[in-house]
């Protein structure tokens, strides 16, 4: 399998669905068929239909299992006639979690997990769901493979790749982020991992994709900023010398309290709002 990671807004779906008919070209040059499975967002599932009509044209047949009743039966009880269909079979997570023994009896040729980051964490019912599937290959799409620490990324590998970041234990031991570990000491232990996954995650990023994007613009917040607020956003930046960096929840708090400061230094603080005060907010200056 393969975790296919490209940023957000490249066009993972329109790929795998390129990559789909491409399976489909090949198995039909046999005289054979295929059944996949994709398994995305509820909201997204109609979209993986619409994309596939605006920009495919062949007997393939996605079927939104959400919708269309009884899908799932007869794939169970027709396996073998269907091995000589061409389908793919949509479904909501939470489809999944709650026909995870049903489909965990079909033999999928591709099964495919959109927005993969919901199997995250390793201990969930849909996680587990979604490895108890058997299929020949195995996609998982994400466009944020780390969102919360680097378990994130073994989590969606024990999917796509299973065993190839071996167990939760060894791969937590050699890369866990400790509260002594420096920027460096992190930035080293992810680089470790994407260099241990190699052609197995395929990722691209806006800034090297897309070079029609208009040049972006940094300006400098202390040029800006009157001084009570400057000051006030210093301290406050400071603080993430102080969370627990293994902790989400740390770091959310240290930006929860630079918006505020951004928004207005009293926001953080007990003073009663006065009307002097109008001059401390770079925001309430420019309005």
């Amino acid at each position: 399998g393969v975790i296919f990671a490209d940023d957000m807004g490249l066009g993972k779906t329109i790929q795998t669905l390129s990559f789909l008919h491409s399976i489909d070209e090949y198995y039909t040059s046999k005289n054979d068929k295929f059944i996949s499975l994709v398994v995305a967002p509820v909201i997204l599932l109609d979209n993986w239909i619409d994309e596939n009509e605006k920009f495919f044209s062949s007997d393939l047949n996605f079927i939104n299992g959400n919708i269309v009743k009884n899908e799932l039966n007869r794939i169970l009880v027709t396996q073998e006639e269907n091995r000589k269909k061409r389908e793919v079979l949509l479904v909501s997570y939470e489809y999944l979690r709650t026909n995870q023994k049903e489909l965990a009896k079909i033999d999928w040729d591709i099964i495919i997990l959109d927005e993969a980051q919901k199997i995250k964490s390793s201990t969930t019912l849909i996680s587990k769901a979604a490895k108890a599937l058997k299929g020949r290959f195995r996609i998982a799409l994400t466009g944020t493979p780390v969102e919360n620490s680097f378990l994130d990324i073994w989590s969606i590998a024990d999917f796509a790749i299973p065993g190839f970041l071996g167990s939760k234990m060894d791969f937590t031991s050699e890369f866990e982020i400790k509260n002594t570990d420096s920027d460096d000491e992190i930035t080293e232990k992810g680089n470790k991992i994407r260099h241990k996954l190699g052609v197995f995650l395929l990722r691209r990023t806006k800034l090297e994709s897309l070079n029609e994007l208009p040049e972006k613009l940094v300006s400098n917040f202390s040029e800006d900023m009157p001084p009570v607020q400057l000051n006030t956003y210093k301290e406050a930046a400071n603080l993430i010398n102080r969370i627990d960096k293994s902790s989400l929840g740390g770091g959310l708090s240290v930006l929860q309290e630079l918006k505020k400061v951004s928004d207005h230094p009293i926001l953080i603080s007990e003073t009663k709002l006065q009307k002097a005060m109008l001059d401390d907010s770079a925001k309430l200056i420019m309005l």
